[in-house]
């Protein structure tokens, strides 16, 4: 009788036990990110607004990952979300749980901007996402960035893609249903899958590339 009272309760505890757990990891996570969102802007004040590289234009050994390990005082654990399946692959790989917006790093793309000091609004901006741990999608040193430009493409928007082609790169769903978000001042923003996918359901036919750029300021 007394085990099966003590198997009940702890039915009971486990679910928010591990709830509990979860929500120490997320807040563990944006503390970290935003570590990262002070570092870049310590970066750029350092070189004249100009966010720091990534792989798209630059060796792997000169991309934000290294650039910014002095203004995070080259602690390696900053980079990693607890809550990332692959943490300990990232980690030793020197790669990181968290990815560069496209349009502030890639200066091919229409309506990019590279330097934080030139950004319409620094509060709306994108700078980072979580990065999917997806078993799909092997560890490369070329997830300093995501491929953000992609997510908005007419056909993905025609068909209703936008989100799938978004959970390709960011782990939309790695607290609770919901992931952290960096944004150009410094904020990390907690968002739901529901808003994220609000969002991309939205009727948006672009005409131009430069709006893929300008959807990007979604989240205020």
């Amino acid at each position: 009788m007394v085990i099966a009272i003590l198997s009940v309760l702890m039915a009971l505890l486990l679910p928010a036990l591990q709830a509990a757990r979860e929500a120490a990891r997320r807040t563990a996570c944006a503390n970290n990110l935003r570590q990262v969102g002070l570092s870049v802007i310590r970066y750029c004040d350092d070189h004249r607004g100009a966010f720091p590289k990534t792989t798209h234009d630059t060796d792997f050994h000169e991309c934000w990952v290294y650039t910014l390990a002095p203004y995070l005082e080259n602690v390696d654990e900053i980079r990693i979300c607890p809550s990332d399946l692959k943490a300990k692959e990232r980690l030793d790989a020197r790669m990181s749980s968290y990815a560069m917006n496209a349009y502030v790093t890639n200066g091919v793309l229409p309506g990019s901007v590279l330097n934080r000091n030139k950004l319409p609004s620094v509060t709306r901006t994108l700078l980072a996402v979580e990065l999917t741990d997806r078993e799909n999608r092997p560890v490369s040193e070329f997830d300093d960035h995501v491929e953000s430009h992609r997510w908005f493409t007419p056909t993905n928007i025609a068909h209703g893609r936008v989100l799938e082609a978004m959970r390709g790169e960011v782990s939309v769903d790695r607290h609770h249903e919901g992931a952290n978000y960096l944004f150009a001042d410094g904020r990390v923003a907690s968002i739901s899958v529901e808003t994220v996918a609000e969002w991309c359901r939205k009727p948006i036919v672009f005409v131009k590339p430069e709006e893929a750029a300008e959807a990007l300021n979604f989240f205020d």
